[in-house]
């Protein structure tokens, strides 16, 4: 606990990152991974210690309280919310407007799509709000993961396709070109970020994708994948 009473850890260098359970479904794991965060670094998952835990110097000790106190239903939690998703920041930004709009507050999609505005060269928010936007029904963010997956910086694409499969919530129309865009991406990571979404999917237009990935994707580990995803449907 840092010297302020903020629970977590006070230097970045002293964050410990766990790792998630395979078996967790994509659709609950940033859920899962922010509790588990939460919970290596000491912060305890009792709204009062949640709250506290918003104003961590870390953003990702912020951004994870932000998205637990969502997931929860923390409701007393929102004046901060409301503040933190106003600001001028980036991932607890985007958090905070989920969180708000995960708690029915009305500031929560706007608080979303303002975070949409932010340049995506120099920000993860947009793409984090938009595929928080595609959870909650709404494809006001397709547009700025179609830039995202053409970023020139890979991390960028990476964090766009992490928001594909909310978007297949959404109607395979609308995901399947984003996918097949992932898929020839030149960095390793962001076709595993696709194809990781498209094992939890059950659609023949999904299959062909499979297929052509098992066949032809240049990573051996990535077509081995492909292939045992064809293998359990």
């Amino acid at each position: 606990m840092t010297d302020a009473g903020v629970p977590g850890p006070s230097d970045l260098a002293d964050l410990r990152v766990p790792e998630v359970p395979s078996d967790v479904a994509y659709d609950d794991l940033e859920d899962v991974r922010a509790r588990r965060l939460l919970d290596a670094n000491g912060v305890k998952p009792d709204a009062p210690t949640l709250v506290r835990a918003l104003d961590s110097e870390i953003d990702t000790i912020a951004a994870a309280a932000a998205r637990v106190i969502g997931a929860e239903g923390i409701a007393g939690a929102i004046p901060r919310l409301k503040e933190l998703a106003g600001r001028e920041g980036d991932t607890v930004r985007a958090e905070a407007a989920y969180a708000l709009a995960r708690l029915g507050d009305p500031e929560g999609v706007p608080a979303l799509e303002a975070c949409l505005e932010l340049p995506a060269e120099a920000y993860v928010a947009p793409f984090q709000a938009a595929g928080s936007l595609a959870r909650l029904g709404s494809d006001r963010g397709r547009e700025t993961i179609v830039r995202g997956l053409e970023s020139r910086v890979s991390l960028l694409r990476t964090i766009a396709a992490k928001q594909l499969h909310a978007f297949a919530d959404l109607g395979l129309e609308t995901a399947l070109p984003l996918f097949e865009r992932a898929l020839e991406d030149p960095d390793d990571g962001v076709r595993w970020e696709a194809l990781v979404q498209l094992r939890e999917l059950d659609d023949p237009d999904v299959r062909e994708l499979l297929e052509k990935t098992a066949r032809e994707d240049p990573q051996q580990y990535i077509r081995q994948a492909a292939q045992a995803a064809l293998d359990l449907h």
